[in-house]
């Protein structure tokens, strides 16, 4: 019995507390860039691994783009930022 009511509190509480997507964000994009250039490093040419910062920073790029509501580039860009889950 008393599984079954640390259960349904579980429950409850998932159903009446709000919850947001797990996106990435910022930080996540910029941790998981920097992992990848690091681990490639040795299989990339040269000027890639000199460019890592660079190439870190722009890959978080597009979701910048999304903040800007209205631009071009958030215009063009929002069908790929999208996941229909009923098709």
């Amino acid at each position: 019995m008393h599984q079954f009511r640390n259960g349904f509190i579980v429950v409850v509480l998932m159903v009446l507390l709000p919850a947001r997507a797990g996106a990435w964000g910022e930080k996540g994009h910029l941790m998981v860039n920097r992992l990848a250039i690091a681990s490639a490093a040795s299989r990339l040419p040269a000027f890639m691994g000199a460019a890592g910062d660079q190439i870190t920073y722009n890959g978080f790029e597009p979701d910048r783009w999304r903040e800007e509501a209205g631009t071009a580039m958030n215009t063009a860009q929002a069908p790929d930022h999208f996941f229909d889950s009923e098709i």
